[in-house]
């Protein structure tokens, strides 16, 4: 009694092993897809220097979404920054901004990057040395090979 116990412990562990294998294939597969590379999404910031009630923010952001080249925008009201990701082939932050400001005349500005924080790099992956920077670069460094 026993033994067949064990053994039938053993196959469940051994199926379920298998079917967690199969599953994390499948995923990999999915998730691995040929990258577009004409198409790739660059992010857009415009300021704003004047309050921006609820309705006049879902018009701008109905705008932006609707211009050609532009996947999506983002408006956030507490600090008035409108964020927008669109394909760099088809349209660019500078003349989403024009277009904004024509249909709208606001008191905005487009965000642009100083050269001092270009040269850092993205904000996110923190100071050199840093914890979160090492195991970024380390894990682009394992994806490039």
């Amino acid at each position: 009694m026993k033994k067949r116990k064990i053994i039938k412990i053993a196959l469940i562990s051994i199926s379920v092993c298998a079917l967690l294998f199969v599953v994390l294939i499948v995923h990999i597969a999915m998730v691995i897809k040929p990258k577009n590379v004409e198409n790739n999404i660059q992010l857009g910031r415009i300021d704003f220097k004047q309050n921006i009630d609820s309705s006049e923010a879902v018009k701008i952001v109905s705008f932006v979404r609707n211009l050609e080249g532009v996947e999506n925008a983002f408006y956030n009201p507490k600090s008035g920054i409108l964020i927008c990701g669109f394909y760099n082939q088809k349209q660019n932050a500078q003349n989403v901004y024009n277009k904004l400001m024509a249909y709208g005349h606001y008191k905005a500005e487009r965000f642009i990057v100083d050269a001092s924080a270009e040269i850092k790099g993205c904000p996110a992956m923190g100071a050199d040395k840093s914890f979160i920077y090492t195991i970024a670069s380390s894990l682009a460094e394992l994806i490039r090979k």
